[in-house]
């Protein structure tokens, strides 16, 4: 990526323990574990083709001088969130403060871990893979709330089994370039399919996590096509809603715009069309997959093709607002006829199987 495309923000860390402030405490292992967590969210969330953030972090020798402090605590430690002791990973194992969460003050952006906790460096045996949790918390310090989607990073049920060299889901790349670098329309349409699809969430604390992971790794491990598959699958079974003038989904998707993307109220009713334009085309691919041949083709000129579609017909929702009337004419070009999202022909098949490879990729 060129430095063009790309934004670098740099940031200080500083590790401490409860009782021993301004020492250096962390043995090796731990020490390298904190390095290469913070190491994954500088080159793990870059989206190919387009704008994004470069994070760049290092350790800061004084507290002062970091902007994101890591104490490990117990019990009641000096903030209004106490820890319990230690559980069986359904307990609090860690919190941290979003970088807004104090006008004045020191918390923010800080991660606290409980020191109570069994803690393990490799995942195996009884205890909490320390690289997992911390990996998350990074992007609570960065700004982030949860995900619905399970192979996220900022899922909030703990996976068994260490993440330290995973690669990061596209929900999590496009949550960090949302807050840093600013919204996209191919990032919107990331956070409308963890809308769509039904996670239940609240349900999956009581599987096992063992499986979960599991599920998860063999996941990462098929072909771009056997994943599509598996999403158009999930898809089937569920309910896609769409905007019709006997129902409220236009009106309660207009309020989470404003609620969980912080849109301004009249942006809000602006791009609630191109919202409902996904959702309406969402619904009619659906309606007509059964009846289009399935094609396979070389997996990396799939990406490849996808990549460039969704870099020349996804610009920032700002850029989108300011022409969002345009209207190209048909003979206008070959790659995509309609290239306004507030035009519901946009979304296409074409548009479609692009989204997709790109979203399990």
């Amino acid at each position: 990526m060129s430095a063009q495309m790309s934004k670098v923000r740099r940031l200080g860390y500083h590790s401490m323990r409860k009782g021993d402030e301004g020492t250096t405490w962390w043995h090796a292992r731990k020490r390298s574990i904190v390095r290469k967590s913070f190491a994954l969210w500088s080159t793990q969330t870059m989206i190919q083709s387009m704008p994004s953030v470069n994070l760049q972090f290092e350790e800061a020798e004084r507290e002062a001088d970091a902007d994101i402090t890591i104490l490990w605590a117990e019990g009641d430690h000096g903030d209004a969130y106490k820890f319990d002791g230690t559980g069986d990973h359904t307990n609090i194992l860690a919190h941290t403060f979003y970088p807004t969460y104090q006008e004045t003050g020191t918390l923010n952006g800080d991660i606290h871990l409980d020191d109570s906790e069994k803690w393990t460096s490799d995942g195996n045996g009884e205890g909490t893979a320390f690289s997992n949790v911390f990996v998350h918390e990074i992007g609570h310090a960065l700004g982030l709330g949860h995900s619905k989607r399970q192979d996220a990073i900022m899922f909030p049920i703990y996976k068994k089994g260490v993440l330290e060299h995973g690669s990061f889901d596209l929900d999590d790349k496009c949550a960090l370039n949302w807050n840093y670098i600013g919204p996209s329309n191919l990032c919107l349409f990331v956070w409308l399919m963890s809308e769509v699809l039904p996670r239940q969430i609240e349900h999956k604390a009581s599987m096992d996590i063992g499986s979960n992971l599991m599920s998860s790794m063999l996941t990462r491990r098929q072909s771009v096509a056997s994943k599509v598959n598996d999403l158009k699958k999930k898809l089937q079974t569920a309910v896609i809603p769409q905007c019709k003038e006997d129902n409220n989904v236009k009106e309660r998707f207009e309020s989470l715009l404003q609620k969980k993307l912080d849109f301004p109220y009249e942006s809000a009713r602006q791009y609630i069309e191109a919202v409902c334009n996904f959702l309406n085309g969402l619904h009619k691919y659906y309606q007509e997959e059964g009846t289009h041949k399935k094609e396979v083709d070389d997996e990396l000129v799939t990406v490849r093709m996808a990549h460039d579609f969704i870099r020349e017909h996804t610009l920032s929702t700002h850029r989108t607002s300011r022409r969002q009337r345009r209207r190209l004419p048909t003979s206008h070009g070959q790659r995509h006829s309609h290239t306004s999202v507030f035009d519901p022909r946009f979304f296409d098949r074409k548009f479609f199987n692009h989204f997709f490879t790109l979203l399990v990729h």
